[in-house]
C-alpha cells in the first residue's frame, strides 16, 4: 500500500511538471520582441528559443573594404588580407543568430577564405557593428581581380541585400629586381655619371635591396659602389646615381663595362646581373644642364608641358626601344625614340613617371615581363577604367601566326635584341599584346609601332584573326610589306620624329584624326624625298571602336 501511494504521487507530480513546461514553451513562442525574453544558450555561438518578432529587422552590409597585411592592396601567396565590413540593423525588430555568407563569384581559383562566419547572437534595432574575414592566396593563384559577394542572414529568415567588392590578386613570384633603363652623362672633363632606374617586378614588397655596380680599372667611383634601397613595392621603381672619376688608364675610344648586381642582406641574388657599356664620352646637353648619353634633335628639346595640374594617374605606358641586336643589324636611333617618347608621356601627356615603364635594348623575357607589368598596373587600378599606351621602336617582321593552324595567316612580331628575326615565334606579337589587353577593363588602349612590316615568309598572305575587346587603336609606322626608315638628320625614326613633331607643334592639344593625318602626310612626303620607296603609316582599330578614335584627344 505504501509503495502504491508513492507511485501515485510520483505520476501526478510528473504530469504537473510536464504541463508547466508545455505552458512555458507556448508562452515563449508567442512573446513579442519588446517583451523580456529568456534565451537559453546552446553551444558557444548560437541561441535557441528564437521568438518571431512582430516587427522584422532590416539588415544591411556597408563600408566593405580590403586591406592586406602590409598595405599592398592585393592578395598573393605571400600577401594575405582582410575584408572589412559594417553590419546594421535598420529595422524595428531584433535579429538573431546572424551569419555572414561570403562567396567569390568571378572564378578566381587559389583563394582561401571564410565562406561562413557567425557574427552575433542578437542585433537590436539601430545597432551596428564592424567585422572582417581573412583571405589568403594559394600556389595556384593567378593575376586578376576576385569579386567577393557578402550576404547576411538571421534565424527568422531575414537577409541583407548582397554587398560586393573587387580584390586584386597576384600570382606568386620570386623576388625579381631588374634594371629598366640607364643614362650615362658627362659632368666635367674628369667625371661622368651613370643614372639607372631599377624596378621590383615581383608580386611582393622587397626590403633592403643592395645594388652593387662593379666598375673597370679605368675609373674610380666617388663614394660607395654599394647603394641600398630600403623598400620597393611591386611595380615600383627608383633612380640611382653613381659618379665616376677617370684615371690614367682611361681611354675615350675603348669600351668600359659596368656590371650591376642585386642582392639582399644575406647575399641572395634578387635578379639577373645587368651590364652597362660605355662606348664614348657623351657630349649632348640634357634637360638638367648636364650632357646626355644620347643625341637630341628639335623634338627632344622644348617638349611641351601639360597645363593640367591634376596628373593622369590612371594612364599607364610601356615604352620599348631596341637598337643593339645580337643577331640582326642595329636599328638606328631606337633608344633615342623610346626615351623621347617616354618624356612626352611624362611632360605632355601628364602621366606620373612611376606609371611609365621604359625598356631599352630589351630581351624577350624583359619585353614579356614589361607587358605583364603594364597589364598588372592597369588591372589593379580599381578606382576607374584605366588607359594604356604602348610604344615600340625596333626590328619588326611579318611571319606566320604562331597561334594559328593555318599556314597562310601572318602576324607582326616585335623582335627582342636577343632573338634572331629568323625565329619570330620567340618575339612579342601583336596578338600577344591584344590578348594581354583583353584581360583588362580598359577605357582605351593606344599602340604606336615604329617597326618594319616586311614579310619574312612569302607563303603568308592573310592577317591573323585577332580577338579584340574594348577600344584599341594601333598606329603603325608602315603598311604591309614596307620598311620603316630612319631620319638621320633628326636622329630618330622617320615615323617617331613626325609623331612627336606633330604633338610638339600643337603643344599636346590635338585629336587623333588630326594627328594621324599630319604624320601620314609628312612621312610619305619625307620618305619620297629621301628615297624612291614611300613609307605610309597604317591605322588599325578594333571593330568595336568604329570612328570614335578620330575624336580621341592626346592625353594632357
Amino acid at each position: 500500500m505504501y509503495y502504491h501511494l508513492i507511485d501515485y504521487f510520483m505520476k501526478k507530480y510528473i504530469f504537473v511538471l510536464i504541463l508547466c513546461i508545455s505552458a512555458g514553451y507556448i508562452y515563449g513562442q508567442t512573446s513579442v520582441s519588446s517583451a523580456p525574453i529568456k534565451i537559453i544558450s546552446m553551444g558557444a555561438d548560437t541561441l535557441t528559443n528564437i521568438p518571431k518578432a512582430v516587427y522584422p529587422p532590416l539588415l544591411e552590409i556597408t563600408n566593405v573594404s580590403f586591406t592586406s597585411t602590409s598595405n599592398e592592396n592585393f592578395v598573393s601567396m605571400e600577401e594575405a588580407g582582410y575584408l572589412h565590413f559594417t553590419i546594421i540593423n535598420a529595422g524595428r525588430g531584433d535579429a538573431y543568430n546572424l551569419r555572414l555568407y561570403a562567396s567569390e563569384t568571378s572564378g578566381i581559383s587559389g583563394l582561401k577564405y571564410d565562406n561562413l562566419k557567425f557574427i552575433a547572437k542578437q542585433l537590436t534595432p539601430g545597432t551596428r557593428r564592424t567585422d572582417s574575414i581573412f583571405i589568403e592566396g594559394r600556389n595556384n593563384l593567378r593575376d586578376g581581380r576576385a569579386r567577393f559577394e557578402l550576404i547576411l542572414s538571421e534565424a527568422n529568415g531575414h537577409k541583407s541585400p548582397i554587398a560586393g567588392i573587387w580584390v586584386p590578386t597576384r600570382a606568386s613570384s620570386k623576388p625579381n629586381i631588374d634594371m629598366l633603363d640607364y643614362e650615362i652623362f658627362r659632368m666635367n672633363d674628369r667625371e661622368f655619371g651613370i643614372q639607372m632606374t631599377i624596378i621590383n617586378n615581383s608580386s611582393s614588397t622587397i626590403n633592403d635591396i643592395k645594388v652593387q655596380i662593379d666598375y673597370p680599372k679605368t675609373v674610380y667611383v666617388k663614394g660607395s659602389h654599394f647603394k641600398t634601397v630600403p623598400t620597393l613595392k611591386p611595380d615600383e621603381s627608383v633612380q640611382l646615381d653613381y659618379v665616376f672619376v677617370k684615371n690614367q688608364y682611361f681611354n675615350e675610344m675603348t669600351k668600359d663595362e659596368f656590371n650591376i648586381n642585386f642582392e639582399d642582406n644575406n647575399g641572395r641574388q634578387l635578379g639577373l646581373q645587368r651590364k652597362i657599356v660605355r662606348t664614348s664620352t657623351p657630349t649632348a646637353v640634357d634637360n638638367r644642364g648636364n650632357t646626355s648619353a644620347y643625341s637630341r634633335s628639335d623634338v627632344d628639346v622644348n617638349i611641351p608641358f601639360s597645363t593640367n595640374e591634376v596628373k593622369n594617374n590612371h594612364i599607364y605606358a610601356l615604352v620599348i626601344g631596341n637598337e643593339k641586336y645580337a643577331g640582326n643589324q642595329d636599328v638606328p636611333y631606337a633608344v633615342n625614340d623610346s626615351r623621347a617618347f617616354a618624356e612626352y608621356c611624362v611632360r605632355t601627356f601628364n602621366i606620373p613617371r612611376n606609371n611609365v615603364t621604359i625598356l631599352t635594348n630589351a630581351t624577350g623575357n624583359q619585353m614579356k615581363e614589361g607587358l605583364r607589368t603594364l597589364a598588372r598596373k592597369a588591372l589593379y587600378d580599381t578606382d576607374t577604367e584605366a588607359e594604356v599606351i604602348i610604344y615600340y621602336s625596333g626590328h619588326g617582321v611579318i611571319a606566320k601566326d604562331k597561334y594559328s593552324m593555318a599556314d597562310d595567316e601572318f602576324d607582326q612580331y616585335l623582335i627582342p635584341v636577343d632573338v634572331s628575326g629568323a625565329d619570330p615565334s620567340l618575339s612579342l606579337s601583336r596578338k600577344d599584346i591584344y590578348a594581354a589587353l583583353n584581360e583588362i577593363p580598359l577605357k582605351r588602349a593606344s599602340i604606336f609601332l615604329d617597326a618594319c612590316n616586311i614579310k619574312g615568309d612569302r607563303a603568308v598572305s592573310k592577317v591573323a584573326r585577332y580577338e579584340w575587346k574594348g577600344n584599341v587603336f594601333v598606329f603603325a609606322s608602315s603598311s604591309a610589306s614596307q620598311s620603316s626608315t630612319a631620319y638621320n638628320e633628326k636622329e630618330h625614326g622617320l615615323f617617331t620624329y613626325f609623331l612627336l613633331k606633330s604633338i610638339q607643334d600643337k603643344k599636346g592639344k590635338i585629336e587623333y584624326k588630326d594627328l594621324t593625318d599630319m604624320v601620314i602626310r609628312n612621312v610619305e612626303r619625307q620618305s619620297d624625298n629621301m628615297s624612291d620607296k614611300i613609307q605610309t603609316p597604317e591605322i588599325i582599330t578594333s571593330p568595336q571602336i568604329g570612328d570614335a578614335w578620330k575624336r580621341w584627344k592626346v592625353p594632357e
